[in-house]
């Protein structure tokens, strides 16, 4: 599953005495929650090392250093940087960097609340409190916002899939799942017993959802060869034409941009209220 690099992205772990890096520090960021982060707060500029899945326009020109689950401690040690930034499962990659003198953050963003606490720890370690507790403020204020906006309306029931090569989907405790939930909505599949799961689709067809969204990545952009299977006709979503494609970049990389999500989803969702 391409985008399954998402379903595992970060929690927050760093030594809190660890001193901020300053300008002209490189830093090495192996999660794409963490890269969005980096840009929302202005220092872009100190990337100089991506996973081989983050393909966001941001740092897309940058040198990959392996992909998020299986990094590459030799082409990370090459870009000589002060911070690396890793899932929490890179223990082997964060010690090495560790004993080579550079500082090290594990993080993990499975909910829509890590994004404010990873970007406090971020914001701390780049030197950049100040902004990253503005930016985390601004973005919890706002969801509660639009939560508040969009509690008392009729609750669209949601499938939505993050790749359709398999099927695959968000379950319950996610950010996806929260998202829906914050826009609206109520996800299809809240009852799964993991966070993410591939799905049939007849199981889809069972519970015949109201909306379909379908985060696609710019080189399947407005595909829809999936929907000629026969049994999709049978879906409400399908029937009432109520199947959305999104950017992929957009919709499974959580970050600062979670604010804008929730908004397209609250418009997906309910039209009639956004005319």
């Amino acid at each position: 599953m391409r985008y399954g690099w998402l379903l595992l992205t970060l929690a927050a772990c760093a030594a809190p005495d660890a001193p901020p890096a300053t300008d002209g520090a490189r830093v090495v960021a192996l999660v794409p929650a963490a890269t969005a982060i980096i840009d929302a707060l202005g220092r872009s500029d100190v990337l100089v090392g991506r996973a081989e899945e983050d393909s966001a326009r941001p740092v897309a020109h940058l040198p990959s250093a392996g992909r998020v689950l299986a990094p590459s401690t030799e082409r990370v040690v090459e870009l000589m940087p002060d911070v690396v930034i890793a899932w929490p499962g890179a223990d082997a990659l964060l010690e090495h960097m560790r004993r080579l003198g550079a500082r090290t953050l594990a993080v993990r963003v499975e909910r829509v609340a890590d994004i404010a606490s990873t970007t406090r720890e971020i914001g701390r370690l780049l030197g950049v409190a100040h902004q990253a507790d503005s930016l985390a403020q601004q973005i919890t204020s706002d969801l509660e916002r639009m939560r508040r906006i969009h509690a008392s309306k009729e609750k669209r029931t949601v499938l939505y899939l993050l790749d359709t090569e398999p099927f695959w989907t968000a379950g319950p405790n996610t950010f996806v799942d929260d998202l829906i939930q914050i826009a609206g909505g109520t996800n299809i599949f809240a009852d799964l017993p993991t966070q993410w799961s591939e799905v049939s689709l007849e199981a889809v067809v069972a519970r015949q959802p109201d909306v379909i969204i379908v985060a696609q990545p710019a080189d399947r952009a407005h595909k829809r060869d999936w929907l000629e299977h026969a049994s999709w006709r049978h879906l409400r979503a399908v029937q009432n034409q109520r199947v959305h494609l999104v950017d992929a970049d957009d919709f499974n990389r959580p970050g600062p941009n979670v604010v804008q999500t929730a908004h397209w989803l609250a418009t997906i969702l309910h039209p009639e209220k956004n005319q």
